[in-house]
């Protein structure tokens, strides 16, 4: 049996938008996770967008629109705590954004 290390990542989900691929990954031992935005051609990551939620989650699907070159996120979230599933939204603000691309 393999031990998974504190700081495994898994990728949980993917989707190709605007010549990305943003993959969805998660930590072992971590509240939040991350979306990671690869290059199409080249396979460099390119930005690395973090994202928390207030309670206890698991994500589990990713969906992206792209509103004025700029990704909007939506995740599917299980909440431990009361068994919900919902729909988060997550968008980059424009000036963090800026002269990532």
């Amino acid at each position: 049996m393999k031990t998974i290390g504190a700081n495994s990542r898994i990728f949980g989900d993917a989707q190709w938008a605007g010549g990305y691929i943003y993959a969805l990954v998660f930590q072992m031992h971590k509240k939040g996770s991350e979306i990671w935005e690869i290059d199409g051609t080249s396979l460099d990551v390119k930005a690395v967008y973090e994202f928390t939620h207030k309670s206890e989650f698991n994500t589990g699907s990713l969906a992206v629109m792209l509103e004025n070159g700029l990704p909007i996120f939506y995740l599917s979230i299980w909440n431990r705590e009361s068994g919900d599933v919902e729909i988060a939204k997550y968008a980059i603000p424009s000036s963090s954004a800026q002269g990532r691309r």
